[in-house]
């Protein structure tokens, strides 16, 4: 390892222990993220947590709250101005990617001040596309691939092409739209 590449390395390192020092427990991640100092990391509460796998990438303009558990595993992309807020639970699985634009919530507003809560689970190696909203309560499949621009309020099932128009799983992945 080259003389800059050291200083490059022992750099992040001590940004990433000054993260810990300022979060604690709140924020758990991997000195191998890549996370964009133009993003926001909120927990709000004494068990919000938000945790990091290894290689996950994070983009500018990308919000990611906490009031409950938000999880991202490893290999996990972000494309830039995402909002994703976890009043409960939401878990993003492995080599998942994000599209720019997304926003994912696991919670309603029950009209009277307060939330109606529901966990969030997306499979791993999962394609989101851009400007898609993901709403409570919903599992995502692994392998499957979301549209652009679509809105997703029921479960998709693994090795699906979900697309707006079509309200539902269009075609399994490997097999010809008709």
């Amino acid at each position: 390892m080259n003389k800059f590449k050291l200083i490059v390395y022992a750099f992040w390192c001590n940004i990433c222990l000054a993260i810990k020092y300022l979060f604690g427990k709140h924020i758990r991640f991997s000195v191998f993220n890549c996370i964009s100092p133009k993003c926001q990391l909120i927990t709000n509460g004494r068990k919000a947590r938000i945790v990091f796998g290894k290689k996950v990438g994070v983009e500018r303009g990308v919000l990611l709250k906490s009031c409950g558990l938000l999880s991202l595993a490893d290999r996990c992309f972000i494309n830039k101005d995402c909002a994703i807020v976890a009043h409960r639970s939401i878990r993003i699985g492995e080599g998942t990617t994000i599209g720019p634009g997304t926003y994912i919530y696991d919670h309603d507003h029950d009209g009277k001040g307060g939330y109606i809560e529901s966990e969030i689970t997306i499979g791993k190696n999962v394609w989101i596309g851009a400007n898609c909203v993901i709403l409570k309560g919903v599992v995502i499949g692994d392998n499957a691939t979301i549209a652009a621009g679509t809105v997703v309020t029921k479960n998709v099932p693994a090795d699906c092409l979900l697309r707006e128009d079509k309200k539902y799983c269009i075609r399994e992945k490997g097999n010809e739209e008709k």
